[in-house]
């Protein structure tokens, strides 16, 4: 094969990888405050990988809890934080278990999810 047609072979193989490869993307911790009765926001979008830090700012203790008992802080008092991995998408409704009017979504993934919550 002649040089040229080996170089263009070469230079097709390099471009077919970068633009077939996509840059991973790293895992971001996104906060949420707890005040007053409210999660803030309530409803936090995040990709697959990335943590969700909540920190009690109130004076009350409260808990985050998953809806599906697939976590629960425990009772976190004033400054007292909880941090939780999501690795699976999907929708991940939690709530006070002190508090039962204050509830809460993360939503994993890059899908649109409609209607987002039904409570």
């Amino acid at each position: 094969m002649p040089f040229g047609r080996r170089m263009s072979a070469v230079l097709t193989a390099v471009v077919f990888i970068l633009v077939g490869s996509t840059p991973t993307a790293r895992a971001v911790d996104q906060p949420i405050s707890i005040a007053g009765f409210s999660f803030s926001p309530a409803v936090r979008t995040i990709s697959v990988g990335d943590s969700v830090t909540w920190t009690n700012s109130a004076p009350l203790a409260h808990t985050v809890t998953s809806d599906t008992g697939i976590w629960n802080s425990g009772p976190l008092n004033q400054s007292g934080s909880f941090q939780r991995t999501f690795t699976q998408p999907g929708i991940f409704g939690y709530f006070c278990s002190i508090h039962s009017t204050m509830h809460g979504a993360i939503l994993v993934g890059t899908q649109t999810y409609l209607p987002l919550v039904q409570r």
